[in-house]
């Protein structure tokens, strides 16, 4: 049976000045198991002024990646050359551009959709009309007439309550799942008790505001959006289609790059786990016996 590796407590004490340095060599040793500072007559570090930078570079990589449909895994060496730009800012203006790109089709993509859904709830009002007979003109404002459309239990009860109210309507109705779609045209000056006799009979009114102010047939507007959904479907398909594409260009760079800033972020908070003062900074932690002498010649 193997015996675990011994361990040494080790404690670095420096510099600020050269904090980074150090932060920078120990990363590369990965061999110091840090102890989280707990404050005493040392305060906690605060992060270096570049962290912010390297977090929001991180986060608009990963999105980038998340829309662009990147995955697996790249192997990172050389730092920022692996990645093909010369440092930070390199980094920065590339993801600015290519964040730019992605950010623009995924706009286009959103736009379509929303576009869609507003379609869909035409389709829908629309055929509902068109069961009814009517058009999307039918249910325009009249001065003299009101209307209401929607769904009842029993379109009889209905007809036979509003007669109790007036003789001069139109109630229009077909089978629907939970019982009958209707259309009710009464007398506007009628349009409170009639509103009143609806309600007494579950009158359950379907919104319309999406056809509301269209002209012709249901069947022709019912037409013109299933064939405005297909192009709106055809512009979304080629928007997936462009985002692929990038992600296949831009693969080995978004894989490094997100392995290189979380580097990078992880040594710039690093100072989160350190003790410091107005000059020095404290490390604690745990080395492996035999990478002892290795540290302590870096260092």
């Amino acid at each position: 049976m193997l015996a675990p590796e011994r361990m040494k407590k080790v404690t670095i004490v420096g510099p600020k000045t050269v904090m980074d340095k150090a932060i920078g060599e120990l990363h590369s040793l990965k061999a110091v198991h840090i102890t989280d500072h707990q404050k005493n007559e040392f305060d906690i570090g605060s992060p270096f002024e570049r962290a912010d930078k390297l977090s929001e570079l991180l986060v608009a990589v990963r999105a980038i990646s998340l829309a662009v449909g990147i995955s697996g895994k790249k192997e990172l060496s050389n730092g920022f050359r692996a990645v093909g730009v010369k440092n930070l800012a390199g980094l920065s203006k590339a993801v600015k551009q290519l964040n730019s790109k992605v950010s623009e089709i995924q706009a286009s993509v959103k736009e379509a959709e929303d576009e869609l859904k507003k379609l869909g709830l035409q389709e829908t009002q629309l055929s509902c009309l068109q069961r009814l007979g009517l058009g999307p003109g039918s249910i325009s404002d009249y001065r003299t007439i009101a209307y209401f459309v929607g769904t009842v239990k029993d379109a009889q009860r209905l007809r036979k309550s509003l007669l109790a109210v007036t003789d001069r309507f139109e109630l229009l109705s077909v089978d629907d799942k939970a019982g009958f779609l209707v259309a009710v045209f009464i007398d506007s000056g009628k349009k409170t008790e009639a509103s009143e006799v609806l309600t007494a009979n579950g009158f359950s009114e379907l919104a319309l505001a999406e056809v509301k102010g269209m002209k012709g047939t249901a069947s022709a507007a019912l037409e013109s959006v299933a064939k405005t959904k297909e192009k709106l479907q055809r512009r979304i398909d080629a928007s997936s289609k462009e985002l692929a594409k990038l992600g296949g260009k831009w693969n080995d760079f978004l894989l490094l790059s997100d392995q290189l800033l979380a580097k990078e972020l992880e040594k710039a908070q690093a100072p989160l786990r350190f003790g410091v003062s107005r000059n020095i900074f404290v490390i604690q932690g745990w080395v492996p016996s035999g990478e002892f002498g290795s540290l302590e010649a870096n260092l």
